[in-house]
């Protein structure tokens, strides 16, 4: 096949079936400057994973008919390539200076050799068939899906809790560097936050030169949720056309897949608005790499080979690194789950291919490789150094000595447990969990309730339906005689699949347990583990619940088809002209589904936020910022609260919260990176919490605070904000002075302060 077949047949239609969605979701001009980036960074994955795919030797079918599998391995190269190239992208920026950033460099020359290689030694066929036309209207629905997630968030505050902002700065800031940055904005000290999410958010907004990174920061847990959750699919319904089934009856799984697929996904869990636990927006984002090893397992399946067994191997440590670097008490989670689902997958390839050349050779290479890079992604992130530098004097000596920063702060109590008794507090966690809890049913377990599932009556069907699933295919397997194109261990796949996703989520719940009454709340790190691992669970739960349902429709059409013997009176061969008018059909009516089943996302009110912003609201306020001096440096109200008894927060009050992520200055306290980002809840409380308003008036002085950002409410006179307080001290004694220096149509003022 010519490198012409390859854009004159499967690009175009995939590339309209992505964009087409398009004209339903973007509305406003945010929407409409954020969602094209989305797709040009969609299809940039994609090439990037097409590249890495083809040298890895993956079946060239398997590569041309997946395109979220290509996304999510392109997504994980980008990451590696950034990472093995840091140093000389800190050369390019950090030493050199040169303006061009080194993300979108590094995004530029592998997106290019992607392309180079699209297509080379890959036979695209002419043919197009009932399964390539509804796997293109699975495309428009699944890019559907993802764009109406995006458009929402690409102009709302809400939906990923109240540390949005930080997230946000960090990310702007890894961007500009291009390389793994250690320090906070401009300082030398050493920042205590892991960091994943941020690259993983400067990676994506490369096609934008970085803009609308605020918008791609936002839509990272429900982008890294759906693209595994597409990716698997993908691989379900290759595994579907090498067992022997049909063009057509392809067509009709993939029909099906999308139908059930929006149902499960818009309303039956909250996948595409998260909510659970809003305040871990890198842990909501963590699926996608808790996938990875699973989805890498699942591959070699369908195209075994030597480098992509070694590639499979290396994703497990590589996984677990990006696990604890996007939050540590996702370590437990991947080690619970992901391993878990990943050594149940792998485990009969493996054996299959210990008779070969590679024998034990590639997992063993696999995973000294992923241990170095995961090793390497761990030392390059300044959370864990700062955790090395916490554990004695001399680690953060010479930390310090060889990054050239500081540490922002004293040695802290990092303890999870009391060192002499952790041995005898394991040994009767283990014995009270193994012998004498109480647990709910097996399959309970294996299933669990969750908040993130929005009907408890689905979850009861997925219960029945998922053992009836695996019953009815093993018993239609065990009837055929001959599974044509396929050896019999590999009709085994899905059930492994499906039995691995299950024992995972057992192992997981288990395992939350365990974490609780280990370590408890005794101290900051081990209430964090504690409160964070058992809270993944639940979000487990949603995540796999469109899995299970695939699997289990993917192997009930199979033994249906295997059943009624390919009967071609079931399932007639369409002609090309109904064909086409089908599929055109089914993909309006699936968008329409979409848009009418999400139009209007979910209440204000569980996204965290009283009132998240419309598009003319985020407009007036860039407007009103803008109209302020370049280096002013703004006051927002902001109030300090005390988490798990350990944790101290600055949190923006309402309704100042909805404006702050979409911020271009410093604010104090809590919102940008730069002179006032190292101000802390103490410093809150201990400047406005006195009663002291010379004190108070002090402390704005000391820090340059010249302008006050005030949202008024619609019963309130403006000379009531006077009347506010701070704490304790007034608006009136902080200095606010009348007129505002900018006003706006929807309560948004900034005050001029004479402190």
């Amino acid at each position: 096949m010519t490198r012409l077949g390859n854009w004159t047949t499967r690009l175009p239609l995939a590339l309209t079936a992505s964009a087409l969605p398009l004209l339903a979701f973007a509305n406003v001009a945010n929407q409409w400057q954020f969602l094209p980036l989305l797709l040009v960074s969609l299809w940039s994955m994609a090439w990037i994973g097409h590249a890495t795919l083809t040298a890895l030797k993956v079946d060239a079918q398997l590569v041309e008919e997946s395109v979220f599998l290509r996304v999510c391995t392109g997504q994980f190269a980008l990451l590696v390539a950034w990472l093995v190239l840091s140093p000389v992208t800190y050369l390019w920026h950090g030493v050199l200076g040169l303006p061009l950033t080194t993300t979108l460099l590094v995004a530029l020359v592998v997106a290019c050799a992607g392309i180079a290689v699209d297509g080379a030694g890959v036979s695209f066929r002419k043919s197009i068939g009932a399964g390539t036309v509804f796997g293109a209207a699975f495309v428009a629905l699944a890019f559907a899906v993802i764009y109406k997630a995006g458009a929402y968030f690409s102009h709302r505050a809400g939906a990923l809790g109240l540390d949005t902002h930080q997230h946000i700065a960090f990310a702007i800031d890894l961007y500009h560097a291009g390389y793994p940055k250690l320090t906070a904005g401009d300082s030398d000290w050493l920042e205590k936050y892991p960091k994943l999410l941020h690259v993983l958010s400067s990676l994506w907004a490369w096609p934008g030169f970085g803009a609308q990174i605020a918008s791609y920061v936002k839509v990272q847990p429900v982008l890294q949720a759906l693209i595994a959750i597409f990716a698997m699919m993908e691989l379900l319904v290759f595994w579907q056309r090498r067992s022997a089934v049909p063009e057509r009856a392809i067509g009709v799984t993939w029909a099906i897949i999308a139908v059930f697929g929006a149902y499960v996904m818009l309303r039956g869990t909250t996948v595409i608005y998260p909510v659970d636990d809003l305040n871990s927006t890198g842990r909501l984002s963590a699926f996608c790499v808790m996938m990875l090893a699973p989805l890498a397992a699942t591959l070699l399946w369908l195209a075994p080979g030597r480098r992509l067994a070694v590639a499979a191997w290396a994703s497990l440590p590589f996984a677990a690194a990006m696990s604890a670097k996007l939050n540590p008490s996702l370590v437990f989670a991947f080690t619970s789950f992901s391993a878990v689902a990943f050594l149940t997958i792998i485990a009969l390839p493996t054996v299959r291919a210990l008779p070969s050349a590679g024998g034990i050779s590639d997992p063993v290479k696999g995973l000294l490789v992923g241990v170095l890079l995961a090793a390497v992604l761990l030392l390059l992130d300044p959370y864990y150094l700062h955790l090395l530098g916490e554990v004695s004097p001399r680690w953060k000596a010479t930390i310090e000595l060889v990054s050239g920063t500081r540490f922002a702060q004293g040695v802290s109590d990092v303890g999870v447990v009391a060192a002499g008794n952790f041995a005898e507090r394991l040994a009767e966690v283990l014995r009270w969990e193994l012998f004498h809890a109480a647990h709910p049913k097996l399959i309970e377990q294996m299933l669990p309730s969750s908040e993130q599932i929005l009907s408890e009556k689905m979850l009861t069907i997925t219960r029945l339906f998922v053992p009836c699933s695996l019953a009815f295919f093993v018993l239609a397997a065990a009837a055929r005689r001959k599974i044509e194109g396929a050896g019999r261990w590999f009709v085994l796949m899905p059930i492994v699949i499906q039995c691995g996703l299950l024992v995972g989520e057992l192992v997981a719940g288990r395992v939350s347990y365990i974490v609780i009454l280990l370590f408890g709340h005794d101290t900051l790190q081990a209430s964090l583990l504690s409160t964070y691992t058992s809270r993944y669970v639940g979000l487990l739960a949603m995540y796999a619940l469109p899995l299970h349902w695939t699997l289990a429709t993917v192997m009930s059409l199979t033994a249906i088809w295997w059943l009624v013997g390919g009967s071609r009176r079931l399932l007639p061969a369409p002609s090309a002209a109904s064909l086409r008018a089908v599929a055109g059909t089914f993909v309006v009516l699936m968008i329409l589904v979409v848009s009418s089943l999400s139009v209007r996302g979910p209440a204000a009110s569980r996204l965290g936020w009283v009132g998240p912003l419309d598009a003319d609201q985020l407009d007036e306020f860039n407007r009103l910022e803008g109209a302020l001096p370049e280096h002013a440096v703004v006051l927002a109200p902001a109030y300090a609260i005390r988490i798990n008894g350990r944790e101290d927060w600055v949190l923006p009050a309402q309704p100042v919260a909805a404006y702050l992520p979409f911020a271009r200055r410093d604010y104090v306290f809590n919102v940008r990176i730069g002179k006032s980002y190292t101000l802390t809840a103490k410093d809150l409380n201990d400047a406005f919490c006195t009663n002291k308003a010379k004190h108070a008036r002090s402390f704005l002085r000391s820090h340059d605070v010249e302008y006050m950002m005030v949202v008024q409410e619609p019963w309130e006179s403006e000379g009531g904000i006077f009347d506010r307080k701070l704490c304790t001290i007034s608006y009136r004694d902080l200095g606010i002075q009348l007129p505002a220096v900018a006003s706006g149509q929807y309560g948004l003022h900034f005050y001029r302060l004479m402190p």
